[in-house]
């Protein structure tokens, strides 16, 4: 819903056709805070023409396959630092492995003006869909540099 509402509180869930007559067989209530809102809803449909509009669900797959790419190159160029990378769209993840202080390389991207998950000494990025190209390539020179000065 936060993506959806575009800053405004929204909430929504789609179901295809075939759940859809399962749940007017067997209907249930459900509460949300942010339910019928025309003022949401106008602004969800408006988000979801825009994002329709200029292919943004497209750009993003183009996207984040080149951010995996160039995690993948990271993978190769520090082999032992990184156990895996991992990626669906524009959610993509980096887990290091044991030598590695990922949560201080974290603690470094944010004071390079880079923002990441952090958990389990796995990085998460989660850019917007409107994420160009020569910032993911800012992030992985930043990261690079942190890997080249972390310990074997």
């Amino acid at each position: 819903g936060k993506g959806l509402g575009n800053g405004y509180p929204v909430s929504s869930v789609t179901i295809n056709a075939a759940l859809a007559g399962k749940f007017e067989m067997a209907p249930f209530r459900y509460a949300q805070s942010h339910q019928n809102d025309p003022l949401g809803c106008a602004i969800a449909l408006e988000t979801i023409k825009i994002m329709e509009n200029k292919s943004l669900v497209d750009k993003a797959g183009i996207t984040g396959d080149y951010f995996k790419e160039q995690l993948e190159v990271l993978e190769g160029k520090h082999k032992g630092k990184i156990k895996e990378v991992r990626a669906r769209g524009l959610m993509l993840a980096i887990t290091f492995n044991e030598p590695v202080n990922g949560e201080q390389i974290s603690r470094q991207l944010f004071d390079h003006g880079f923002v990441a998950g952090f958990k389990l000494n796995t990085l998460r990025f989660l850019p917007p869909l409107t994420i160009k190209p020569w910032d993911i390539d800012r992030l992985i020179i930043t990261l690079d540099q942190l890997l080249e000065n972390q310990s074997n």
